[in-house]
């Protein structure tokens, strides 16, 4: 596939995406819509790659995947900018309205937009669910692979080891099948690696930016520190880390009540952008708008870093038949992923009948091809109405 793609045609793109998402990682199914069907600058079987990969690393599944479509197109440079321009829009909004509510403690739109985004938000969970499944989903093996992974999601099994035993499954699966026909080679992306020295480089400047804040703004600094240990190991996406972000900030630091806490994650649902980005709001409770950004750096970085660092030999890897196979089935692992955050979110979002057909009306739209971001302003205007 040879598409001239310029850094500026990948920041409007970025840019975009990250003023229209909503809906966490059920987003890869739009991002892969957009990347790969509609302006065809990643091939099919890379983006699979790609959230193979962003299923192994750890970190916010929706803003991995966008780094590593800049990774193909532009290099490491390339994934800093599409990240950058992902985050930005959503953070820059959070970071406006976190002014207000620690202003005035508390916006009662924020409670009505949040049921109505909550519904949406179940519509497009479902929809991604249907649509990954049709292209992810091709045998048999797959779909049972996907139904197990939403099982041990669902009882809270370690989402890295969820992951593995999805591979290993898929691997054993195609042992006991007649080898399919091996799918057409993609062109090589030529994923250049980093220099050890421009990592060395940023991780002392990392190092000398945390002591700084931390001598200025004691409880910034430990904030950070707790952002850029949980961006590191938490695997299963930004909702995975909800949970430890709560027993450090709530319980160990103090920093919320757990009502402002939970404020917070209505923020970052009724925001466009990850849901991770509750850490922007956090960050600006701690210092404002310095602290926003700084917990902003922090919760992201890392498993950028991770995620850059491991894509060459990644990419070398997925040549293998063996691991294509494996790749199915960490793909499948992913819709299960998402069935799960459907049950589990839905359980909690659709409590009332203006909740549930809010969801089903914007089920419908998306299935009928209505744009995404009309279906998320349809359903942010429908919340006043309803939910008054």
């Amino acid at each position: 596939m040879a598409v001239r793609v310029t850094y500026r045609d990948l920041i409007k793109a970025c840019l975009w995406l990250g003023l229209t998402a909503y809906g966490g990682p059920a987003m890869v199914g739009y991002v892969r819509e957009v990347m790969v069907e509609r302006r065809r600058w990643v091939e099919p079987e890379r983006f699979k790659e790609g959230l193979a990969l962003c299923q192994i690393v750890p970190g916010a599944t929706l803003t991995q995947v966008i780094s590593y479509v800049g990774l193909l197109l532009k290099g490491p440079a390339g994934a800093g900018v599409a990240a950058i321009c992902f985050v930005l829009p959503g953070a820059l909004i959070v970071l406006g309205v976190s002014a207000l509510y620690f202003r005035w403690q508390e916006i009662p739109l924020v409670q009505m937009l949040s049921r109505g985004v909550g519904a949406v938000v179940i519509a497009i969970l479902a929809y991604a669910c249907l649509k990954l499944a049709k292209s992810s989903l091709p045998t048999l093996a797959s779909a049972l692979i996907a139904l197990a992974a939403c099982a041990a999601y669902l009882v809270r099994i370690n989402a890295f080891l969820v992951v593995i035993g999805a591979a290993v499954a898929a691997w054993l699966f195609s042992r006991k099948e007649q080898p399919p026909v091996a799918p057409p080679a993609a062109s090589e992306s030529g994923i250049r690696r980093v220099d050890p020295r421009v990592w060395a480089g940023l991780a002392g400047a990392t190092c000398v930016v945390l002591a700084g804040i931390w001598m200025a703004a004691p409880l910034l600094g430990r904030l950070c520190l707790v952002f850029l240990v949980i961006g590191s190991v938490a695997f299963g996406g930004g909702y995975s880390m909800i949970p430890l972000i709560q027993q450090q900030v709530v319980d160990n630091l103090g920093l919320l009540s757990i009502r402002a806490f939970m404020d917070g994650i209505a923020l970052g649902q009724i925001t466009p952008g990850p849901i991770m980005l509750t850490a922007t709001f956090i960050g600006y409770a701690a210092g404002g708008w310095f602290g926003a950004l700084a917990a902003t750096a922090a919760i992201f970085s890392p498993s950028w870093v991770i995620l850059v660092s491991a894509a060459p030999g990644f990419q070398a890897w997925s040549r293998r038949r063996a691991a294509q196979v494996m790749i199915g089935g960490i793909v499948a692992s992913f819709v299960g992923m998402l069935l799960s955050i459907l049950v589990r979110f839905g359980s909690v979002t659709l409590t009332d009948i203006p909740g549930v057909l809010l969801s089903a009306a914007a089920f419908i739209a998306l299935w009928w091809g209505v744009a995404l971001p009309l279906v998320v302003a349809a359903g942010l205007l429908l919340s006043v109405l309803l939910f008054r």
